[in-house]
């Protein structure tokens, strides 16, 4: 059984408390995580990725909505729950995925660099 998420930058695993999290079996529902991943092959073509049987996610790329409430009232009363495991509602879709630095989603939004003035051109015009 796999003990580790398969987002692109994510080392959480099984082992450190993560709850995982298998794809969906539901047609759009499984292309939306597929779409939310964003992970693409490496190489020439780039084609998108697609998940194994053995692909799991998080509980890290989750807002809070996405859990069944009850396993955090089992924990707030003080009910155990091995590893504090999480449940995920029907329907939920993963949103959050911190993008590594250079990536395309970056690219777009980050301001381009300031060019610097080269010592050469200066140096040329404190002669002239």
């Amino acid at each position: 059984m796999p003990n580790q998420c398969v987002a692109a930058n994510c080392t959480n695993k099984r082992a450190d408390g993560f709850s995982l999290f298998q794809m969906p079996s539901d047609e759009n529902l499984r292309a939306k995580w597929i779409q939310q991943i964003r992970r693409r092959r490496s190489g020439p073509n780039g084609k998108l990725w697609n998940p194994t049987k053995n692909s799991f996610l998080c509980c890290a790329h989750f807002t809070e909505d996405c859990f069944n409430p009850v396993s955090k009232l089992k924990q707030q009363f003080g009910i155990e729950m091995k590893q504090h495991k999480k449940f995920l509602l029907p329907g939920a879709v993963p949103s959050i995925f911190p993008r590594a630095r250079g990536t395309e989603s970056e690219a777009s939004t980050a301001q381009p660099k300031k060019r610097r003035k080269s010592g050469a051109v200066e140096k040329r015009r404190r002669i002239e």
